[in-house]
């Protein structure tokens, strides 16, 4: 059993002098009256159920971890351990006293966890005196958890509205409208998914998509039709202007996973226009793949991707030459031995968390295959370099 529960990092208020011992430090939010708070409330304990309420107030639920409701009343609501609620609280008592604030275990004997209880004080600016009374009642049904799972099966999550998740996943198409290219010419185009529910299949009529980087990280080159972009997801292709300009073409982004006949509407589209085209876009859209609930073919395409690290000699050739580089640029500015030698161990410490902390990157080799004596030799080999480098330094230091 806990020594008790804290509000704010601070103990009970004494509401029982008999539970509850003089001079503890204890929490007071102060409000003005007429006025809605927004509080947020987060059990942060590791085993144990809270009951959270305030004294002669309403709690009207707004949102849990991180998504709204649909507004609720409470007199009491039960938090469990790492769950979060934010509630509006209107201060509309007259004030005559303050109220308690008040986070109690529940499912535990309450006879045994009396003191084992987290109080703080709600304290209008106008208010009259201290807290009177007994503290609030949680739920009766102590070992029942019935009130407990119709409350929480009672919390109705409020849905973004279809349109708004529509203009989300599409906004950046949307905005394009028309890309006026250049025949012959390749650009870059970024594509970032930024909806919240739905996977993309991205493509442009006629075009291949040379992928060269997605998530910060370049990758082998490889043509795609079109690719799957998941929520959150990012890839950068390379796009050759190679058509006969005869017309326009078609820039796609639609769903995938979902039921087409429904989704058809649901489709971001733009133009490719060249410079030189000689008429608008025609024809139907390029097909996405037809595995609508199949996800084979989007796992294939994902698994087909390769990542291409930095060569292991470039990182060390990197290390040894910025560091000779430094070396001989500090000497240069006569900046004296004492000088020289501190500002070259604060470089090679940079240095090292730079380019050395690639080389220490699992994930990475995780991704090119390598295994992890690998990633010891490149290390021992780029620690013996620098070490080089450092005596090299010495040296020239000696010199002058």
């Amino acid at each position: 059993m806990p020594d008790g529960v804290l509000i704010n990092g601070k103990g009970p208020y004494r509401y029982n002098t008999m539970l509850v011992p003089d001079g503890i430090d204890y929490e007071t939010i102060n409000v003005d009256p007429g006025k809605t708070y927004r509080i947020c409330v987060h059990n942060v304990g590791v085993t144990t159920c809270l009951n959270f309420r305030i004294q002669d107030h309403n709690l009207l639920l707004a949102e849990t971890e991180g998504y709204y409701t649909s507004q609720q009343n409470y007199t009491s609501l039960d938090i469990y351990v790492w769950q979060s609620y934010s509630f509006l609280v209107t201060m509309d008592q007259n004030a005559s006293s303050d109220y308690c604030i008040v986070a109690s275990a529940r499912f535990v004997n309450l006879s045994l966890w009396q003191s084992v209880t987290g109080v703080a004080v709600l304290h209008y600016s106008n208010s009259k005196g201290k807290e009177a009374g007994s503290l609030p009642d949680p739920s009766n049904d102590v070992y029942e958890t019935s009130f407990s799972l119709n409350q929480a099966m009672a919390i109705k999550f409020v849905p973004v509205p279809l349109f708004l998740l529509i203009f989300i996943n599409f906004f950046v198409f949307l905005n394009w409208k028309l890309v006026t290219v250049l025949l012959r010419k390749t650009y870059r185009i970024c594509v970032h998914n930024v909806g919240v529910t739905t996977c993309l299949n991205f493509r442009i009529q006629d075009h291949n998509l040379l992928l060269a980087e997605t998530e910060g990280y370049y990758t082998s080159q490889q043509n795609y039709t079109g690719l799957d972009i998941y929520v959150g997801q990012s890839y950068s292709f390379l796009v050759t202007m190679d058509q006969n300009a005869s017309s326009d073409y078609y820039i796609v982004a639609s769903a995938r996973f979902v039921n087409q006949s429904l989704w058809q509407s649901v489709t971001g589209v733009a133009v490719l226009h060249y410079s030189n085209s000689k008429g608008e876009a025609a024809g139907s859209f390029p097909d996405p793949s037809n595995d609508v609930y199949d996800t084979s073919f989007s796992l294939n395409q994902a698994m087909s991707i390769k990542f291409v690290p930095i060569p292991l000699f470039l990182l060390i050739f990197i290390n040894f030459f910025t560091g000779l580089l430094s070396a001989f640029i500090i000497k240069k500015l006569y900046f004296g031995r004492h000088a020289f030698a501190t500002l070259s161990f604060v470089c090679e410490i940079f240095i090292f968390l730079y380019v050395g902390m690639d080389v220490l990157d699992m994930e990475k080799w995780r991704f090119v295959n390598r295994r992890y004596g690998s990633y010891v030799k490149a290390l021992s080999s780029m620690r013996v370099l620098q070490a080089c480098a450092n005596l090299k330094a010495w040296e020239l230091s000696a010199r002058f």
